[in-house]
């Protein structure tokens, strides 16, 4: 492996953009043969992985599964809120 294929592997670790570090080189392959333009190429490299990714993600922000259960009004009604701690004016 030459010196900026190391750096790229290493970036796309730091990046954690697995999908676009497993199959650069394959799609590279393939835009050769099939003489894909450039945006051709990074659209798909980068489509595929980023639909991954976005998934993930919304199952992570949405706070999946971290509510195993649906509240129920009762189970609200008996949640502590936080008060705080200095006086409002």
């Amino acid at each position: 492996m030459n010196p900026a294929e190391t750096q790229l592997q290493t970036h796309l670790t730091q990046l954690k953009l697995v999908y676009v570090q497993e199959h650069y080189q394959s799609l590279a392959d393939q835009a050769a043969q099939q003489h894909w333009t450039q945006v051709d190429y990074l659209s798909r490299l980068i489509g595929p992985g980023l639909r991954k990714s976005t998934g993930r993600r919304f199952k992570i922000s949405s706070g999946w599964p971290f509510w195993k259960t649906t509240p129920t009004s009762s189970s609200w009604a008996e949640w502590v809120w936080a008060r705080p701690t200095w006086p409002l004016r």
